[in-house]
């Protein structure tokens, strides 16, 4: 009598299910098709396997990878488990992959706080993948600081940004971080441009073209304005951004050349509805007097800038307050290098103070003449005492007057 084995229990289990149509095996076609919707919404084969694991159909990332591969024939229950994953878009999100870049910007954010990547890691705030449900090792952060990955699955950057939020508001000294651990994370992030997580929205933060916004306007002469006045009279240091230095110093600090239209500008005002004083507060001025003046024709504004912000306030283009056909063609700047005269927020640093250049220049001793000179990059302080005294006249560091 021939022995019962696994083997041949098996092999008449099988034979009872194909004579009643039921085979075990059966062709990859369909499995395979659905696999490659689930791939085209964004799916990754961990992803898959893990969602099919969790419909009851125990599954490895490999089995998915080799479908088809090898045999034309699968087990039913690899087919069941593929197509018991539905195609929703909600499941393909985590298993997407993103540019990395997203899960760099919350590492560093999180590192200008001063979170060491060891902690980080520690304490699972990190995640290898998508499928890993504990932290990762401080290298594996490391490397994904250093942009040696190219992408991550979408899961791993939610949870990496849910933990940033999360420790946005906390301080690493208070969870038990040591204080040379703290400033030396600080450090590092300062000197690769890590920016604080507030920097970026949820869309930008996965941008890896996107830049981070600062103040709400970078990249125009007011978002210059707001870098300048809070870190200097608003006791929040936020570094002047490379949006902000292209927008405003590689263009040249004099006034440029231009035909003002009063009679444009009085039509806008009136189409527009609003009043000469609301203008006045957008621009900062402290009366509307000018305005009526541009308004009647008597003389219109100096820089390119306030008639920029004018056209912003009135909702039109700025061609249609000026006549640019016989503006100078002036040579681009390049931005101002650290440590040298940076005149831009030195103008905002008088405009803040409410000083005027010539009641600056009679407080430091020099001529009008020089003080504009200063101002309008063409030439630069030849005493350093001389930008210390003015810093101590304004009331605020020296380093507000350098780059």
């Amino acid at each position: 009598m021939t022995p019962v084995t696994a083997k041949s229990r098996r092999g008449a289990y099988s034979q009872a299910e194909r004579a009643a149509g039921r085979p075990m095996r059966v062709p990859y076609g369909p499995a395979k098709e659905h696999l490659d919707k689930l791939r085209a919404m964004g799916m990754t084969d961990t992803a898959v396997a893990a969602e099919a694991t969790a419909n009851g159909f125990p599954m490895h990332q490999s089995t998915v990878t080799q479908l088809g591969r090898k045999f034309p024939n699968i087990h039913r229950d690899t087919e069941a488990g593929i197509l018991s994953v539905p195609l929703d878009d909600s499941l393909a999100c985590d298993g997407k992959l993103v540019d990395i870049c997203g899960a760099q910007r919350a590492i560093g954010a999180l590192m200008l706080k001063g979170y060491s990547l060891n902690w980080l890691s520690q304490q699972g705030y990190i995640y290898a993948d998508a499928g890993h449900a504990g932290g990762c090792n401080g290298s594996h952060a490391f490397r994904v600081i250093e942009g040696r990955y190219k992408t991550t699955t979408m899961g791993t950057f939610r949870r990496t940004y849910a933990a940033a939020q999360k420790l946005e508001e906390s301080y690493p000294l208070d969870l038990g971080m040591a204080l040379h651990a703290v400033s030396r994370s600080k450090n590092y992030a300062a000197r690769n441009g890590f920016v604080p997580l507030s920097c970026w929205d949820h869309d930008t933060i996965l941008d890896p073209e996107a830049v981070p916004e600062w103040t709400g306007a970078c990249g125009t002469w007011d978002g210059y304005r707001i870098h300048i006045r809070e870190s200097y009279f608003g006791g929040t240091e936020i570094p002047l951004c490379e949006a902000c230095r292209q927008a405003v110093e590689t263009r040249p600090a004099e006034p440029d050349r231009f035909v003002w239209k009063p009679k444009a500008f009085a039509e806008q005002v009136d189409s527009s509805g609003t009043s000469l004083k609301r203008l006045a507060d957008v621009l900062g001025m402290d009366s509307d007097a000018g305005l009526h003046r541009w308004r009647g024709g008597e003389y219109g504004p100096k820089y390119r800038s306030t008639v920029e912000r004018l056209a912003e306030a009135l909702d039109c283009d700025v061609s249609d307050l000026i006549d640019e056909g016989w503006r100078s063609q002036q040579k681009k700047l390049e931005p101002v290098k650290p440590g040298e005269f940076n005149p831009y927020a030195a103008r905002i640093v008088l405009e803040l103070a409410e000083t005027a250049q010539a009641k600056a220049a009679d407080l430091i001793g020099v001529s009008h003449g020089t003080m504009n000179n200063w101002l309008n990059r063409r030439t630069v302080p030849a005493s350093p005492a001389a930008v210390q005294k003015l810093a101590e006249q304004m009331g605020v560091a020296v380093e507000a007057f350098y780059g």
